[in-house]
């Protein structure tokens, strides 16, 4: 019998990108390099063949449930997010679903010429984020794919954000009130409080964060949205078969 082939699947909506990462990962040796810029294909692939690691080119933050779909068959398959900046929230995600490396999109194709092995990718210094246990797996209570699993993990933003200002009220506004959009006018008449209090919270966060363009960066460093699949996935998470593992 002959040896399963493994695959490494490279997604980007962007055809220039997506062609960038399948020739740098195509010349590894012993890898087989699947590219496509549909989720549907995406999906069929993972399901379909072994595969070894998955490249998305994607904000993860705002691909939640894409990346709930991959996590509920399968919890350990590396996910290496390839984008042009990692933000605050990328980071959150990837501590919720664990097994998630961020690399940005620039400081990858400078090292094109160098011998980067695939299967070693996800401990190479050269990718940012550590292997962990998913704390979906302790703190998501939606069925898989569910809107409530965006909810869980925007309380889970939260909860970091809290940790990184040092302030439950500072976090709640800008989490809860902030992250959605509204105006620092609107969030203060809504709470009944003065202007100066939230844009303290405002400028708290940003500093916290190490928030550089506050215009560009600010909400989608706190917030979250959605990605277009199938509210509803059949079958038990598997990932929640690992909590007795850790």
């Amino acid at each position: 019998m002959g040896m399963i082939e493994s695959v490494v699947v490279v997604y980007s909506p962007e055809w220039v990108i997506n062609n960038a990462l399948e020739n740098l990962f195509t010349e590894k040796h012993d890898v087989s390099v699947i590219a496509t810029n549909n989720i549907s294909d995406l999906l069929s692939v993972i399901s379909a063949r072994t595969v070894s690691s998955v490249i998305l080119h994607a904000p993860e933050r705002d691909y939640i449930r894409l990346i709930c779909c991959i996590r509920h068959q399968y919890p350990v398959l590396p996910v290496i997010i390839v984008q042009k900046q990692i933000l605050f929230s990328d980071m959150a995600v990837a501590r919720w679903f664990g097994n998630v490396w961020l690399k940005d999109f620039s400081s990858l194709m400078v090292k094109h010429n160098e011998n980067i092995q695939i299967d070693s990718c996800v401990s190479d210094n050269r990718f940012a984020g550590n292997e962990c246990a998913p704390a979906c797996n302790k703190f998501c209570t939606g069925k898989p794919g569910s809107e409530r699993v965006l909810k869980d993990t925007r309380k889970w933003l939260g909860l970091l954000l809290r940790e990184r200002m040092g302030s439950r009220a500072g976090a709640k506004i800008v989490s809860e009130w902030l992250a959605s959009g509204a105006s620092v006018e609107k969030v203060s008449k809504q709470l009944g409080c003065s202007r100066k209090v939230i844009n303290h919270y405002r400028r708290m966060a940003i500093k916290s964060l190490n928030i550089l363009n506050n215009e560009r960066d600010f909400l989608p460093s706190v917030s979250l949205r959605d990605s277009p699949l199938p509210s509803y996935l059949s079958g038990k998470c598997k990932v929640r078969d690992l909590e007795n593992e850790y």
